[in-house]
């Protein structure tokens, strides 16, 4: 099989956000099982994944792929939302003490995400009761008065002590913002604004830099380009690099549907765009090998 310069820098790429399966439900489709999805990985020349559920922690599932893949790097996560117990810190140190390395913010149990029919919805269409949880409204992550509420500062210095990656979820780029600035705040060094061009997030430009100026980073999700979504453009990703730096990008594919490419391929193509687009491979190395090691604390 030929190769080019995509094939190249896919070459020890950590995938940043990738969902397991099974999700919310065994009727919501996937096309791949955790395992086959990993074995594509390891034969393209990936360097590594973090899985993701939106309901369960993946660190169980993780220890057992590590035994099956001992040589491939799989990291669990856990994301806090309210089926786990939420915006707790004790949740967060038992995931770390289960060699969880990354934090969710809520997704579908976000005010944000029920406000804007992200992930909430979707998850209602195929669990019913589920409704119940959005009645509710969902959480918030600052007060009125725009300051960080006491139980996510909690979390926040748990994710600290630990040394863990933390993602915003679906939170809204304000409460990301102000989280943002909370966290460096207390030295927390390793924060994620999740998907900024999802439909349930929807940050602008603007929103992102001010968060990397807090020393957060940018997740670029190669789901944004496919046909389906087709929710941000290459030269849109090419200016948040330019804006906010490549060495403050991170590069995802937040695999997830049954009409998805694997995470490789998937990769590929947010990589081909980069290149398409003039984003150097140098700075491409560093979002999708070299920032992801650091933060997963790689060597």
């Amino acid at each position: 099989m030929l190769r080019n310069l995509a094939d190249e820098l896919l070459q020890g790429a950590i995938d940043m956000h990738c969902h397991a399966y099974p999700e919310f439900s065994m009727e919501f489709p996937c096309r791949y099982t955790p395992d086959e999805h990993i074995q594509m990985m390891i034969d393209c020349g990936m360097g590594g994944v973090v899985l993701k559920s939106h309901v369960w922690p993946t660190m169980g599932l993780v220890s057992t792929l590590k035994r099956q893949f001992p040589g491939f790097t799989i990291v669990g996560s856990i994301t806090l939302n309210d089926g786990v117990g939420g915006m707790a810190p004790w949740v967060v140190e038992s995931a770390a003490k289960q060699n969880a390395r990354v934090v969710w913010f809520p997704t579908w149990s976000a005010h944000n995400d029920i406000e804007r029919g992200g992930i909430s919805k979707l998850i209602g269409s195929y669990v019913p009761s589920f409704q119940d949880c959005i009645d509710q409204g969902g959480r918030r992550m600052t007060n009125d008065d725009g300051g960080v509420r006491k139980e996510v500062m909690s979390v926040l210095e748990v994710c600290r002590d630990y040394d863990m990656v933390t993602c915003t979820g679906h939170i809204s780029p304000v409460e990301s913002i102000a989280v943002a600035r909370a966290a460096a705040d207390i030295g927390l060094k390793k924060l994620i604004l999740s998907h900024p061009d999802s439909g349930s997030v929807k940050a602008t430009i603007e929103q992102m830099s001010e968060f990397s100026r807090y020393g957060g980073y940018i997740e670029l999700c190669a789901l944004g380009l496919t046909p389906i979504h087709h929710r941000i453009t290459p030269s849109q990703l090419k200016n948040i690099v330019q804006t906010v730096g490549a060495e403050k990008c991170i590069m995802s594919t937040d695999y997830f549907f049954a009409w998805d490419s694997a995470s490789p391929e998937l990769m590929r193509s947010l990589i081909s765009a980069l290149l398409y687009v003039g984003v150097t491979a140098e700075a491409i190395r560093t979002i999708n090998r070299e920032t992801p090691q650091m933060l997963l604390n790689i060597k």
